[in-house]
This record gives structure tokens, C-alpha cells and sequence, in this order.
């Protein structure tokens, strides 16, 4: 989940400063205050919202909406591990996550606009805080526009945030999923590894290609202990009934 305190650090820029910029920090505070607690509004709104799916989800997980069972398969004696039961989640997350993400993307279009006040400018409908798909396009006369207005002080900490796919990714995520939202409902719920050990895999494909060997002990190799963790790059989304999850070494027991 994107977390409040990394898409929020255009916002903190405004109100704690940043670097030289003390002016304009003042500037926002004093003249135009009551946009300052707009921002701030949008902001502890995402995070009621983002407290609210958690509780949400915790719920959820008390019916035990997912279930993987084990068989192995008669040709190839791997173990199989499959998804048996598959609870489809409430349309609700998709549409709370769908608010959060609002909150706090309007959040910075608010931001953007009041600096472009504070520096004693009308803002106009293409003033919004700049987030793009890299840095090539940041640069560019389009993204200038954007900030048309704001004071140069008051435009290097959002040049500091990095806004754009592969420098703040944080940011950029937040952009992209904004702007699905818009259109259909974010998938909520997929399948990944976070890691494995192939070692115990590779040591079973090792002990059974030296049975029948005069050269090797299986014995002796079974005693030896292999760790090697990876992580996968697999995902499943959305996750559905009867997916294949994993598939185990040979004669390798239910784990």
C-alpha cells in the first residue's frame, strides 16, 4: 500500500520548508492560510480512509477467503499447490483505495496552487503538481507550464522530490493509479512470492540423479544442507480459483 508520509513530502516541503526556502514558506502561511488547511484536510482524509481499509482487510482475512490444498502429480511425482477457495474481495476496497489515492493527488494540485498565489499570481486550470514518466518529460515546456507561476524558491523543492518514474516512484505510482481509478477499479488482491529456498529443490533433482550411480552416494548426499534464497518474479492477478501456486521437487512431502 502507498504509504501517507512518502506521497506526502511535497506537502511537508510547504508547510516545514525547505532549504532557503523560509519566504515563501511564510508567504504560503500568511496569505493564503486557508489553502494550507485544505491541503492538510485532504491529506488526514486519506489517512482516515487508509485506516479504514485496514480494519476492512483485517476483517476479511477472519472468513479465511483463501485456501491452497496439495496434490502430487502421478507423471512427474511433483507436489502441486493450488488456490482451492478464492474469495472474491469487496468491490468497497477497490472504491476506498480509489479515495485515497484522490485525497492525496488533489492534495498536491492544491498544493501548486496555492504557491502560485503565494508568489501573487492568479493560478489557471493547467496549474497541478507535475508528476511524469521520467525525467526527459519533466523537463520539458509541457511540465513548465504546469508550475507557471510559482516562484522559482518555491519550485526546487518539488523539483527535489524527484517526480517522476524512476525518481520518485512513490509519486509516480500514485499518478498512474490515480488516473486507472478514474476509468475501472483497481485489482485489490494478486499472488507473489516474497522469496523461496530452491536449495532443498535442487539437493531433491541432485539425490535423485545419483541413484544408480557408482560414482555418488545419495546417502551421503541427503545429508547435506543447501540453502539458496530467491525471489521470483511471478504474479497473479487478479488471483482466481484453481490457480497453480507452486510446484515442488519430486517425491518432495506437503509442506
Amino acid at each position: 500500500m502507498i504509504q501517507l508520509q512518502d506521497v506526502g513530502s511535497a506537502y511537508r516541503v510547504a508547510i516545514h520548508g525547505h532549504h532557503g526556502w523560509t519566504s515563501a514558506r511564510t508567504a504560503i502561511i500568511g496569505r493564503v492560510n486557508p489553502r494550507t488547511e485544505l491541503v492538510r484536510l485532504k491529506v488526514e482524509r486519506a489517512q482516515k480512509h487508509i485506516l479504514e481499509l485496514q480494519a476492512d482487510i483485517e476483517g476479511f482475512y477472519e472468513i479465511k477467503p483463501y485456501l491452497t490444498v496439495a496434490k502430487r502429480d502421478p507423471n512427474t511425482r511433483q507436489m502441486v499447490y493450488r488456490l482451492d477457495v478464492c474469495s472474491d474481495p469487496p468491490d468497497r476496497f477497490s472504491v476506498i483505495t480509489g479515495d485515497v489515492l484522490q485525497n492525496l493527488r488533489s492534495a498536491l494540485d492544491h498544493l501548486v496552487w496555492q504557491l502560485v498565489e503565494a508568489n501573487g499570481n492568479t493560478p489557471v486550470s493547467t496549474n497541478a503538481f507535475p508528476i511524469c514518466e521520467g525525467l526527459g518529460e519533466y523537463q520539458s515546456p509541457r511540465t513548465e507550464r504546469l508550475v507557471k507561476g510559482v516562484a522559482p524558491s518555491a519550485k526546487k523543492p518539488i523539483d527535489d522530490t524527484k517526480p517522476y518514474h524512476g525518481g520518485n516512484d512513490t509519486l509516480w505510482k500514485l499518478h498512474r493509479l490515480n488516473n486507472v481509478d478514474k476509468h475501472r477499479l483497481l485489482i485489490t488482491v494478486g499472488g507473489a512470492f516474497r522469496h523461496m529456498d530452491i536449495g532443498p529443490i535442487l539437493m531433491g533433482h541432485l539425490i535423485e540423479g545419483a541413484k544408480g550411480q557408482s560414482v555418488i552416494d545419495p546417502s551421503i548426499i541427503a545429508k547435506q544442507k543447501f540453502s539458496l534464497q530467491l525471489r521470483p518474479t511471478d504474479r497473479l492477478f487478479p488471483l482466481k480459483q484453481g490457480y497453480e501456486l507452486f510446484r515442488d521437487a519430486p517425491d518432495a512431502e506437503w509442506n
